[in-house]
């Protein structure tokens, strides 16, 4: 047999022809025992779902022979734990495939196979038919079963959204588009990625025609203005702004893993898919590693354990480095510091930047600055959450980059102190780079009152066992590390105030009280592998 649910109840036999069901009641049986098909359901349960309020005696016995009758007493058992809906072998229902279908267009998203993908995602929403669902009982049990299955076709149709995007179909979403903005019009989401598909189909004078609408919406029935990253939205299509180029995504090696899908817009010579090549070791990823993440491959954990047979401390190492970052921004926090450039942010773990300065200071605004792809597609779908923190690709080797930016030029005041992370980062840039010369950028554009946070690999206590371990990031082929002595960092912070305790064993700067927070890094466990300090700039 064939069933039908989303729609108006539809059943097929095997033979093909359809069975006719004329009572409202046993149409409102049928569809909620196929959308509950292999689930128990007591008699008390039953009931709830079909009748709004409590039968006469006996109604439920009745219901349940016709049903057995219509579809064959096989289909419909009872047992110890109620009534059970048991389809056939060659039983279909609507609700299964629909939910096959998207999932094999989930697992062929995660690996950016865009095409089928889009394919099998329109494939699964062609199974929802006019007056979907209509036949489902209007009960408050049963309508939580048609808000669930509602709820899943709405992801299916943002992730169709997501393929066609990537693949540069702008045309062909507007139509898409435009009836989930009908539906959901609060969901300034929807409205965005309307007027991003105008826009790049040409039709500019639509896309903010587009926004006077949604505008209108939002006064009327919410009382409030567009949010700024709509704002900013209308403002970039305004002016044409060239971060709003339009490409599609590049067809994707089918052997890459899972991760979310990449950014829909980019500028010219951002990082794309092709980009990621999981194969290689990556430096965030084996810091992500050592940090316990998940966010690594084969290649990344093979090269970390190398790290780890040559100096079995880099992991405490690496949590060591976090905590001394978490208490640096939470200290500038408390001494007034409101905005945060975090530059080689790595990939997103506990305690974020924002996430540690709002703890503080909830207004405080925070840019995250890498140029890895993947931290890139990482950071961007879980860190920006609202308009005050924003992830961007830059070079820290080009600072004006950063400044420049147009995401930093929205978040960041420079004519206000702004705190600057620099943690685990310089020691990647080589001598012939000047990183002396990049520090000092940020100190000259900073104003007074702003901060620098700095942490670095020395070699002061473990020089050979630094020395073997940069040669195994060498070997593997992963950004080395260059070791440098404390003068040399100590240089760093030309034109700062050190603030006390100065430049000293990331465990020793302004550590935490408490049991637990003494056991992270203690000196007589963990040699000198990193030193840190916080300067501030006065003048």
């Amino acid at each position: 047999m064939e069933f039908r649910v989303l729609g108006p109840l539809h059943v097929v036999a095997d033979g093909g022809s359809p069975i006719l069901v004329s009572q409202p009641l046993i149409r409102a049986t049928i569809c909620t025992l196929v959308v509950r098909a292999g689930h128990p359901l007591s008699p008390a349960e039953l009931m709830e779902l079909i009748w709004p309020k409590a039968p006469s005696p006996g109604a439920l016995r009745t219901c349940v022979y016709d049903v057995r009758r219509l579809l064959g007493a096989e289909r419909l058992v009872r047992d110890s734990s109620g009534y059970r809906f048991v389809l056939a072998r060659a039983d279909r229902t609507d609700v299964d495939a629909f939910r096959e279908t998207a999932a094999a267009g989930e697992r062929a998203l995660a690996r950016r196979r865009w095409q089928p993908a889009g394919a099998l995602f329109a494939e699964a929403l062609s199974l929802w038919r006019e007056r979907s669902l209509r036949d489902l009982p209007d009960t408050g049990p049963a309508q939580e079963l048609a808000a669930e299955l509602v709820a899943e076709r709405r992801r299916t149709r943002d992730a169709l959204i997501e393929a066609k995007l990537a693949l540069g179909r702008h045309d062909e979403l507007i139509d898409l588009l435009t009836a989930k903005t009908a539906e959901e019009p609060l969901n300034e989401r929807g409205w965005i990625e309307l007027m991003l598909a105008l826009y790049c189909s040409g039709r500019s004078a639509e896309a903010i025609q587009a926004y006077e609408r949604v505008r209108c919406i939002l006064m009327t029935d919410a009382g409030t203005e567009p949010g700024p990253h709509l704002r900013r939205i209308r403002c970039r299509i305004e002016t044409d702004d060239p971060a709003l180029i339009c490409c599609p995504a590049p067809a994707p090696s089918t052997d890459v893993k899972a991760s979310p899908p990449l950014p829909r817009l980019r500028r010219p010579g951002r990082a794309t898919a092709a980009d990621i090549d999981v194969s290689k070791p990556n430096i965030a990823r084996m810091y992500d590693y050592f940090l316990g993440g998940k966010d690594n491959y084969a290649a990344d954990r093979a090269a970390a354990e190398k790290i780890i047979a040559v100096a079995p401390q880099a992991p405490a190492v690496a949590h060591t480095n976090r905590e001394f970052l978490r208490r640096a921004v939470r200290y500038l926090a408390e001494t007034g510091i409101r905005q945060f450039i975090d530059v080689g942010s790595g990939l997103p773990t506990q305690e974020n930047t924002h996430e540690v300065a709002r703890r503080v200071a909830p207004g405080s605004r925070v840019v995250y600055v890498d140029n890895d792809p993947i931290v890139l597609t990482h950071s961007r779908a879980l860190l920006c959450m609202d308009d005050r923190t924003v992830v961007i690709e830059a070079d820290m080797r080009r600072p004006g980059d950063i400044l420049e930016h147009p995401d930093v030029r929205c978040v960041i005041d420079w004519s206000k102190p702004v705190g600057i992370l620099l943690t685990s980062v310089l020691h990647l840039i080589c001598d012939e780079e000047k990183p002396g010369e990049i520090v000092a950028w940020f100190r000259d554009i900073m104003a007074p009152g702003g901060h620098i946070v700095l942490s670095h690999i020395s070699a002061q206590d473990h020089a050979a066992a630094a020395r073997r371990g940069a040669e195994v990031y060498r070997q593997v082929g992963a950004t080395a590390n260059t070791l440098r002595d404390r003068d040399q960092i100590m240089a760093f912070f030309a034109g700062f105030d050190l603030i006390p305790p100065g430049l000293v064993p990331l465990p020793d700067w302004r550590p935490d009280l408490g049991p637990a927070a003494a056991q992270i890094g203690r000196r007589e466990k963990l040699p000198v592998w990193y030193l840190g300090g916080v300067g501030r700039k006065n003048s």
